[in-house]
């Protein structure tokens, strides 16, 4: 190579590289918008000789240096977050810059193929390089045109083609810069037509621009409005998870991560906000969540195969619907490990188990009775116990829920599963009449009878224990969350013990039918004649009024407090907080034997069969508390109470969080059914709807191949191991239809098409950006998001965990948002608009147009061989033969 050729290719390469740095810098946070118009002058400068393959090299490397210099802060993430050296975090980066780069190379490499075969070039070019962007796919997607957010009347065509349409705009502009120029290098005259039509395509973009934003502004002005309030706890990956920190620092971490939520949102609803939105996963309390299976508060049975259910009202529910046999006589003995399964015995000789899953039903031994059933309640993390069924004589069998721990997705259609069997329990207690059994909530069970029998009821046998009373226990209930049981029978005879203690004791008035507890411990005990006496914790036992001059049944409380008692000839009544007992759907009905009240669960993350959350009833601790003082003032209050999302504040929250469908394992890479989720609670706690994240990120929320090969989960422990969402459907708050995009769905335009079809007035994108700390990354994400509000005429509402928190309008202005420092609030009315653009109902035309252009181009240069297209080179002029001169006979030789 000759040193000038070698001095060309330098120059060549230098101006891909000065390409690939003004195409990057166009983009947070240098915020150059403006060399987007020019960034691709440079590229195309270098490569206006070479040949398809020489083009495509001078794009790869223009386009490598776009993506490692626009990616940077992936090392950031990659070293903090995922543990990596340095050389393997820039590894990475260069992988993902290289791959990404591709759409620059095939973009440069199209134009020179399509120029020597005679194509015009700067036509081309602008086809060459928009399709190149619009045909390789990326991790993570960016566009040309997404770098000019920042002018507002060239943005606004993305509502008639979207994003490409706004790139297609600015290649055209880089090729007729680049056409202004080649042109006197090349000795030819520009492309008139071609710089005609550019300058018109922008002219009349910025005239759409100056048009549509007042009728848009006028539009979102007439619209109604919801008052949205956003919480920005500014609490980084380390907090969030605090998982490094000695256990007593890490508890009070995340307690003080969710005071501060509860606070902001407290000030929130008392500044008028009518939702409030908290960022993604941003639910993650140290200790359980208070959750319920059901929306119902109470279930009753009884004669006849009577059931009742009462949630807003009393309803009776149809024992054929739920599958149960058509012969069912007297249901009594109700049990529960969560609100959407319970357990009832059939006449005491058989035991029916109600699922989502369908009915079992379970025949007793010949000549056995059933006086109790038992379901202790789920695991924190999700795991059933074998269930019991005592029999009066003393003997028990575990009797497992079919089907359950469930697998897989929820939606599954329900079916009739086959019982399970009954599996006795060794040993026995000896003579005894059992009458009731309880279990607490520790899992252990204990049955009590008539003369003062009681056994406990375990994996290891039927053991006796020693009497404390002579008199007939009829009655035992036990603490769900607790230890404590307590047994009442004939002539008001009680025993109160953990298993391990018990201490019998007396209270004048009559018999005792029924005992339950509530979920904050307090005792209830119901009898005689309306007997009622209530021990709260750490206090003696009080008499109550008598309810009604009936025999009281049959009692329990809900995750309310509230109280139901069933008295003889079938009456119900009704105990409000702070309110009298009461009797509610009068009438004649058949004897109630039993009753179930639905209290909270104690749950670790949240379960995706969860319908409510209960809300907390303590008061927050002072909000001029700094951490940890804040959390110490409030060491005394219960943890449900601790623990629950809703506290302070009686607005909708809107949320995000980890949910599960099945148990959920001790490690990320064991979690099949996990899901990044958002989820709606109205004012009482009620699950209103659930949102799943859909389109995951790679590397990060799963592992390709990873369901088929499970273990390289295991080579990368810090990616978790989430489900897809199959669903994106609006979430409805009010009259507002809130389309919801969690993390980087807001940057993906084909995603964000099928959010938009289900025509939502409102967009809105829970995210986190923490991982990334304070790098480019969070403006970079907003950039790349603003697009969507333009396309569909919609607001969208980012909250982040840390920022950048933002409401955009749309237009696509920046009309509030927080910073990276500190936590912040945001508080907006935001117009609920309607109507579908051109976009919304047609798509991604202008890829359908490009296509077309390109292959029209390339057809016609097929009518020309390639050989005839390219231009010739002069042809060296060959030297002229000399004429032969005519042969003479000189003097001399005539000798």
């Amino acid at each position: 190579m000759t040193p000038l050729a070698l001095l060309d290719r330098t120059a060549s390469l230098l101006l891909c590289v000065a390409a690939g740095i003004l195409c990057f810098c166009a983009f947070p946070n240098w915020d150059f918008h403006w060399f987007a118009w020019f960034a691709f002058v440079p590229l195309l400068l270098a490569a206006r000789d070479a040949s398809p393959g020489r083009g495509f090299l001078y794009g790869w490397l223009a386009g490598t240096v776009t993506n490692a210099g626009g990616f940077h802060w992936m090392t950031e993430m990659l070293r903090d977050f995922g543990h990596m050296p340095a050389v393997a975090a820039w590894s990475i980066l260069g992988i993902q810059a290289v791959t990404q780069g591709l759409a620059m190379a095939i973009g440069v490499a199209l134009w020179r193929w399509l120029v020597r075969r005679g194509a015009p070039p700067a036509l081309s070019a602008f086809l060459a390089l928009w399709g190149g962007e619009a045909l390789v796919p990326m991790i993570f997607p960016w566009y040309l045109g997404n770098a000019i957010s920042a002018e507002l009347p060239m943005i606004q065509i993305a509502d008639l083609g979207g994003v490409h349409l706004v790139s297609a705009l600015l290649y055209a502009a880089n090729a007729a810069l680049a056409e202004i120029l080649l042109a006197p290098i090349g000795r030819r005259m520009p492309s008139w037509r071609f710089l005609g039509f550019v300058s018109l395509f922008a002219l009349a973009t910025w005239g759409y621009g100056e048009l549509r934003i007042p009728q848009v502004d006028a539009e979102q002005k007439a619209a109604p409005a919801m008052k949205i309030g956003m919480v920005e706890g500014n609490i980084g990956i380390w907090e969030k998870e605090a998982k490094y920190l000695e256990p007593g620092m890490r508890a009070k971490t995340l307690r003080h991560n969710l005071l501060l939520h509860q606070q902001m949102s407290a000030d929130l609803d008392k500044r008028g906000a009518e939702l409030i939105i908290w960022p993604e996963s941003s639910y993650q309390p140290f200790g359980a969540s208070p959750v319920l299976h059901t929306r119902d508060h109470f279930l009753a049975v009884g004669a006849g195969g009577a059931i009742w259910r009462l949630g807003d009202e009393l309803t009776t529910e149809s024992a054929d619907r739920l599958g149960l046999p058509r012969d069912i006589g007297m249901l009594s003995g109700l049990s529960s490990p969560r609100g959407d399964i319970w357990r009832a015995i059939d006449g005491g000789k058989r035991i029916v188990t109600v699922t989502p899953k369908g009915t079992q039903t379970t025949v007793l031994p010949a000549g056995e009775t059933a006086v109790a059933t038992t379901l202790p309640p789920v695991d924190l993390y999700g795991n059933f116990t074998s269930g019991l069924v005592i029999a009066r004589s003393g003997r028990a069998w575990q009797l497992d829920v079919e089907g359950y721990p469930p697998t897989g997705s929820d939606d599954k259609p329900v079916a009739k599963v086959g019982p399970p069997p009954l599996r006795e329990v060794a040993g026995t207690a000896g003579a005894v009449d059992l009458t009731a059994a309880a279990v607490n909530g520790a899992g252990r069970t204990v049955a009590v009878g008539r003369g003062g029998a009681m056994v406990e009821v375990s994996d290891a046998g039927v053991k006796r224990i020693a009497a404390k009373t002579d008199a007939d226990l009829w009655t035992i209930a036990a603490d769900s969350q607790g230890a404590l049981f307590v047994a009442a029978g004939a002539g008001g005879a009680i025993v109160l013990g953990d298993g391990d203690r018990w201490v019998a004791s007396h209270l004048d008035g009559g018999d005792f039918y029924a005992a339950w507890f509530d979920s904050s411990g307090t005792v209830w005990l119901a009898g005689s004649k309306g007997l009622l006496y209530v021990r709260h914790p750490e206090h003696p036992w009080q008499r109550q009024p008598a309810v009604a001059p009936v025999d009281l049944l049959a009692g329990s409380a809900d995750a309310d407090g509230d109280q139901l008692i069933a008295g003889r000839g079938g009456k119900l009544f009704l105990k409000k907080k702070d309110k009298d007992f009461a009797e509610i759907n009068a009438g004649a009905r058949g004897e109630i034997t039993s009753i179930l009240g639905f209290q909270p669960q104690a749950s670790y993350l949240t379960p995706r069969t969860a319908l409510r959350i209960v809300p907390s009833t303590a008061r927050l601790p002072d909000p001029k508390l700094k951490f940890p003082a804040d959390v110490e003032a409030d060491d005394e209050t219960s943890e449900f109470d601790r623990s629950s999302p809703r506290r302070g504040f009686k607005a909708p929250l809107l949320f995000g969080a980890m949910t599960h469908g099945g148990p959920l394992p001790t490690r990320n890479s064991a979690c099949t059914d996990c899901f990044n989720s958002a989820l709606l609670l109205d004012g009482d706690g009620n699950v209103k709807a659930l949102y799943d994240k859909t389109f995951l990120l790679m590397f990060g929320e799963y592992i390709p191949f990873g369901e088929r090969f499970p273990k390289l989960y295991d080579l990368s422990p810090e990616t978790s191991r989430f489900q897809p969402g199959l669903r994106t459907e609006p979430i409805t708050v009010g009259k507002a239809r809130m389309g919801m995009l969690i993390c980087y769905e807001d940057l993906v335009p084909r995603y964000a098409k099928r959010v938009a079809a289900h025509n939502p007035n409102v967009l809105v994108n829970l995210t986190n950006d923490a991982w990334f700390g304070k790098t480019a990354e969070p403006y970079h994400h907003l950039n790349l998001a603003l697009m969507r509000t333009v396309e569909y005429r919609r607001w969208l509402l980012r909250s982040t965990n840390t920022g950048v928190s933002v409401f955009i309008d749309a237009v696509g202005r920046r009309v509030a948002e927080t910073s990276l420092e500190g936590a912040e609030t945001l508080l907006q009315a935001v117009p609920l608009l309607e109507g579908r653009t051109l976009y919304a109902l047609l798509g991604d035309w202008a890829l359908v147009v490009l296509a077309a252009a390109l292959a029209l181009v390339a057809a016609r240069t097929f009518r020309t061989p390639a050989a005839a297209a390219r231009p010739k080179k002069p042809k060296k002029a060959k030297p002229k033969a000399k004429k032969a001169e005519a042969e003479t006979l000189e003097p001399a030789r005539l000798k």
